[in-house]
């Protein structure tokens, strides 16, 4: 079994307590759900995934959190909304048949962010394992789409979960799971290069 550097463990902890503290006020705060019809809500999750992943990293560098944010700012905005509507234009371009529109929604939506994030942690955090990201990553936002269709209903009538709630915190669960594997995999050879150096010298 693969270890966890203690590096990794500080991302593991931050985005798993952050996660669950936003996603309780996002539930019993009407300031988060209905008011502000997502945006705050919306920006904490995607904040907390970025300092998340962030604080993974065994070198960390401050330029790499401002990058980060702008990156997954944009691949969020491009996932979601640019490819809804992308979507719907299709669908309506070549008369297809409306059930076709949420299998296109969530297979391009998962290219979108795969390719992002993967590109993120590929230049900015040094992960040189382009193409296993971008499958793993792309896997992760098709089950993320599965889960949320299964627990949705379930959540929302019976303890009041608001849907974008459950679509943040599933899809950013899920997809952060193989970038924290495939970055702790570069803090242990880190690790393993310091401890061979040291006992050269």
């Amino acid at each position: 079994m693969q270890k966890i550097d203690r590096t990794t463990f500080i991302g593991i902890y931050t985005y798993l307590i952050l996660t669950a503290i936003w996603t309780i006020l996002c539930v019993v705060t009407n300031e988060f759900t209905k008011n502000d019809k997502g945006f705050i809500s919306g920006l904490g999750f995607l904040i907390i995934f970025t300092i998340s992943i962030f604080l993974t990293n065994y070198k960390i560098k401050l330029r790499q959190l401002l990058y980060s944010a702008i990156i997954v700012s944009i691949t969020f905005f491009v996932a979601s909304f640019l490819v809804g509507l992308f979507s719907i234009w299709l669908i309506w371009l070549f008369d297809l048949p409306e059930f076709t529109n949420k299998t296109l929604f969530v297979v391009l939506s998962s290219a979108v962010a795969s390719i992002g994030l993967s590109l993120m942690i590929k230049y900015i955090y040094k992960v040189d394992k382009l193409k296993i990201s971008l499958l793993m990553i792309f896997i992760a936002g098709v089950l993320s789409s599965i889960l949320i269709e299964m627990i949705n209903n379930k959540l929302f009538f019976d303890y009041n979960i608001p849907t974008r709630v459950t679509m943040f915190v599933a899809w950013q669960s899920l997809a952060i799971i193989p970038i924290f594997y495939l970055i702790n995999e570069n803090n242990l050879n880190d690790t393993a290069r310091k401890k061979t150096h040291y006992n050269n010298t």
